[in-house]
């Protein structure tokens, strides 16, 4: 994946995590009832709508990219689990194509962030382009 895939396609995926996270930010009345259902408390609706609007933001920076992706992968977990235990299954397709999007991201942001590492800590990390942009 080229660097202009990848900045295009952590675009994507940021768009995607920003009207869940307004919604529940804005106390959207879907967002409110959910939660409610599911017994988690609107200050945890609100951590999480401010979780995911952070992480949206990191996936558009280059040497936040990998730790935001990381960080909203593990919150689509949650997600899947919780539309898991409540019966939600077609919720859940939901977290699992953002997870996906997030995966590729992950996998691809890997090389960025140990070059920003090596700079920073002169390091002697080694990174195969070959390997990690190439088409397998």
């Amino acid at each position: 994946m080229t660097g202009k895939q990848l900045r295009n396609l952590s675009a994507l995926v940021s768009l995607m995590f920003l009207m869940p996270a307004c919604f529940k930010l804005f106390d959207v009345s879907i967002a409110v009832e959910h939660f409610a259902k599911w017994g988690i408390p609107v200050w945890m609706m609100h951590f999480i709508g401010a979780s995911e609007l952070a992480g949206a933001i990191g996936l558009l920076v280059r040497r936040t990219r990998l730790a935001a992706s990381f960080s909203l992968f593990l919150l689509m977990i949650g997600g899947l689990l919780t539309h898991l235990v409540n019966g939600e299954l077609l919720f859940a397709l939901m977290p699992i194509v953002y997870g996906g999007g997030l995966l590729v991201v992950m996998k691809h942001s890997v090389p960025d962030a140990l070059a920003a590492l090596e700079a920073i800590q002169g390091s002697t990390w080694t990174v195969d382009p070959v390997q990690s942009h190439g088409n397998a």
